[in-house]
């Protein structure tokens, strides 16, 4: 009988020592979970506050977020935090107008996997947050890699937009592999839909720049090959001109060309247009390659002040406008009621141009 009782003793034991360790080694799973999960989540704080470090800067409750961060007990209150630093800060981060040169800009991209096309229209300098811009794409480009994309990315850079200093850049992404939820939350993102909070990093960081740059995005998927287009606003650089540059307009060739000649000899640079929508045209597309406006009075389809009144409704117009014209003693009418800076009484000569020219450009500098 007690030979039985040891027997279902030593069994029981053996068992419990079983189950003792099997949790034990769970325990110990659990804990290093536990540790991996506390060093993940600290890493992720460190880079996301390094490389946000301006939406803690700009943020009143500094020393409240940085409570919250050391007492956050998961992965996903931790990610919390940093999301509702981001998107309280996001309407308030400006973005830092650097002078970038486009081709060395995009040439930090390039490597072994990545190439790179810059369309040949787009100007050499621009102005745009360069960190910004190139955190996002560096972040696509991992993040596709690390999704397993073995083919080469390629990257072409075009000009889409061009008002004056005003230019929108088309970014477009070939090549990617993104995961369908990546795309989705992107692509809610963007059309302004509600996400409660994104447990990626690298999306989140992708999100805050592209916001900040006042970004569109658009996927696209065409024979396998997926795309991503990034169209951003950007600013080009103003080339300050040693030689100022004049707008002639006459509705006369002969005329036109003879006054283009005069102001070249006086060392003012001068293009030609021969109407006043010709004139309208040049000037929405390239205001800020000129410095000064000449034109005709007596034009057909439409005369000096009534393309003067056009170039007035532009958008940034701020160029002046001298008006040529064989009615003497009107400066009262054109200067006072129509608002042209200078008029000049036929014909145009050397004397007459430079004593203008040099009032009103050293009056603009």
């Amino acid at each position: 009988m007690y030979g039985i009782i040891i027997s279902v003793s030593i069994i029981i034991a053996i068992i419990a020592s079983i189950y003792a360790y099997k949790y034990f080694k769970k325990y110990k799973e659990i804990k290093r979970d536990y540790d991996i999960l506390k060093k993940d989540n600290k890493n992720f704080v460190s880079r996301y506050l390094m490389e946000c470090e301006i939406f803690i800067k700009l943020s009143k409750n500094i020393k409240e977020i940085l409570d919250k961060v050391n007492t956050a007990s998961s992965e996903r209150e931790l990610r919390e935090i940093c999301n509702n630093i981001e998107v309280t800060a996001n309407e308030e981060t400006p973005c830092v107008d650097d002078e970038v040169n486009v081709d060395e800009l995009f040439e930090k991209l390039q490597n072994k996997q990545v190439i790179i096309d810059v369309d040949k229209d787009i100007p050499k300098n621009l102005i745009l947050d360069e960190l910004k811009l190139l955190s996002a794409l560096k972040l696509i480009v991992k993040k596709s890699q690390d999704n397993g994309i073995k083919d080469k990315i390629k990257i072409s850079i075009k000009m889409v937009e061009k008002i004056n200093c005003n230019i929108k850049l088309r970014i477009n992404i070939e090549n990617i592999k993104l995961s369908n939820q990546n795309v989705d939350i992107l692509n809610k993102i963007f059309k302004k839909h509600t996400i409660d909070y994104i447990d990626d990093s690298d999306i989140l960081l992708i999100r805050t720049n592209l916001f900040c740059l006042k970004s569109n995005i658009e996927f696209k998927e065409k024979k396998k090959i997926n795309s991503m287009f990034i169209d951003i606003p950007v600013f080009k650089q103003k080339e300050e001109r040693l030689i100022p540059k004049a707008l002639v307009v006459d509705d006369s060739k002969h005329t036109a060309i003879m006054h283009q000649d005069i102001l070249k000899e006086l060392g003012v640079d001068a293009d030609v247009v021969f109407s006043g929508e010709e004139c309208l045209e040049k000037i929405k597309n390239n205001m800020d390659e000129y410095d000064i406006i000449f034109t005709d009075n007596q034009m057909p389809n439409m005369c000096g002040p009534e393309l003067f009144r056009e170039l007035k409704s532009l958008n940034q117009f701020n160029l002046p406008v001298v008006i040529i014209t064989g009615d003497a003693g009107e400066d009262y009418y054109f200067k006072e009621q129509c608002g042209f800076n200078e008029y000049i009484v036929k014909p145009l000569d050397k004397n007459k141009a430079k004593k203008v020219i040099n009032k009103i450009l050293k009056k603009k500098k």
